[in-house]
């Protein structure tokens, strides 16, 4: 369990830990803006993921600010300050300024939500800090701290947050938490997991109850899409999906999600190694959609279609999760050695998701198949976008017209580059030697094609 500042202490005036944990540039601009707003006598606060990070003694440079005033006024009045882009949410009285240097700081009205019915989007009202802090998801995320000058720094905890935090524990702030706002199921589980932490027995029984009751049913594919996303950001996905999957929320992403063979487990266990493997080698991929893979590994072509439509993923996409079936080919293809032109014919087809969640399954496959993912790591950090060291202009440039010809030229060149580590010499050798032999068989059946015609 993360050590927690200022455990056990009384005095709740973090200032001496803003200067010690933050760097000089961030504290000078959280005087900034509770500068801004002094005239106003506002009440101003920082507040939530960044309080909580700080006492953790976790980096989080974004900032979330909450004022007892207009929200949006001082939004417009820091984006002028900071030359910072500004995009504003009134119906919810927040805005967000995203500043030159990538960090971005979340300002809101101090509010208090209404939910119309389970998982609807709040209405709001203007509220004091302690309603506000009180409408949230759990007690170690409801903290804030005064910025303004004559209380630079008290901790304002009016709902239990610090011992929760010194103790572990995630605790929801009222008995319709899950109800009034689904996601925080996903949000418990997130904070749980990355902090070592424990749901706390009540928020247990609650976050149970919600999920046995269909609750989750009720958020929109954008809603779930969008902590999905967010549990695959976190350092590694793996045992937030293995605790979704143990508390039966699986099911409400996509009735077809879930592990249908320990081979999908011990894939999903590999992904991580796979990844720090590739960490430099300049490979990009989406890596919600690769989480993905392993709950879709064995699902029928129809259930991937239908995923993919509900959370809109875009067809280059959909072919990639359809590659799932044939995988099984691949790995077993790659278990022999191959020549380097020969494995990038068979993987150029493939998506980087699906390439990689092959090399999950053959690592955990282990000795097996360590020549198949010594392959299709070779493909990926080398051979992937491997091209020819000549062009089409340099056959060209040779007296070879244009054609077809030329595409199958450069293939060869690529081959024996590949294969032989040819030079560009040898290269351009092979390739107008190709091109012509092409071209002369094209010549051959044109002049064929006119002789029968001229018979005829």
């Amino acid at each position: 369990m993360p050590e927690v500042a200022l455990k056990g202490e009384t005095d709740l005036n973090l200032s001496k830990l803003i200067y010690e944990r933050l760097p000089s540039w961030l504290v000078e601009r959280i005087i900034t803006i509770g500068d801004v707003v002094e005239r106003k006598g506002w009440r101003i606060f920082v507040v939530g993921g960044f309080v909580r990070d700080l006492l953790l003694g976790r980096r989080n440079y974004e900032l979330d600010v909450m004022v007892e005033g207009e929200g949006i006024y001082l939004a417009k009045a820091l984006s002028e300050l900071f030359g910072a882009k500004l995009i504003s949410h009134e119906q919810f009285m927040t805005a967000v300024l995203y500043m030159p240097d990538g960090t971005r700081i979340d300002i809101a009205t101090c509010r208090k939500e209404r939910y119309k019915h389970p998982a609807a989007l709040p209405e709001v009202e203007p509220a004091t800090a302690e309603e506000d802090l009180h409408r949230r998801d759990f007690s170690i995320n409801a903290m804030a701290i005064d910025i303004s000058k004559r209380r630079f720094g008290e901790l304002l905890d009016v709902c239990g947050g610090m011992a929760d935090l010194e103790n572990g524990l995630i605790r929801v702030l009222h008995e319709r938490s899950f109800i009034d706002d689904p996601t925080r199921a996903f949000r418990a589980v997130r904070f749980e997991q990355r902090f070592s932490f424990s749901i706390e027995s009540n928020t247990m029984r609650l976050l149970k109850e919600a999920i046995e009751s269909g609750m989750l049913s009720l958020l929109t594919p954008d809603r779930i899409k969008h902590e999905w996303i967010r549990i695959c950001s976190e350092e590694n996905p793996e045992p937030h999906i293995l605790r979704m999957e143990e508390l039966g929320m699986l099911r409400w992403i996509d009735s077809s999600f879930g592990f249908r063979s320990h081979e999908q487990r011990s894939a999903l266990s590999s992904i991580m190694s796979v990844e720090k493997r590739l960490e430099n080698s300049n490979v990009s991929y989406e890596r919600w959609l690769l989480y993905f893979m392993p709950l879709l590994d064995g699902a029928t072509n129809e259930d991937i279609e239908r995923v993919c439509k509900r959370y809109s993923i875009s067809s280059k996409h959909l072919q990639v999760f359809l590659q799932l079936s044939s995988l099984g080919d691949v790995l077993e293809r790659t278990r022999v050695k191959l020549p380097p032109s020969t494995l990038k014919e068979i993987l150029d087809h493939f998506g980087t998701e699906a390439i990689i969640y092959a090399l999950a399954k053959a690592v955990s496959f282990g000795a097996s198949h360590e020549m198949a993912k010594e392959q299709l790591f070779a493909y990926l950090e080398r051979y992937r976008h491997e091209r020819p060291d000549i062009s089409g202009s340099d056959i060209i440039g040779a007296g070879i017209p244009a054609g077809p010809w030329i595409g199958t030229a450069l293939a060869e060149a690529l081959k024996v580059k590949l294969d032989e580590g040819a030079d560009r010499r040898r290269q351009l050798e092979v390739a107008l030697k190709v091109a012509r032999k092409a071209l002369a068989m094209m010549q051959h059946e044109s002049q064929r094609s006119n002789t029968r015609s001229w018979e005829g």
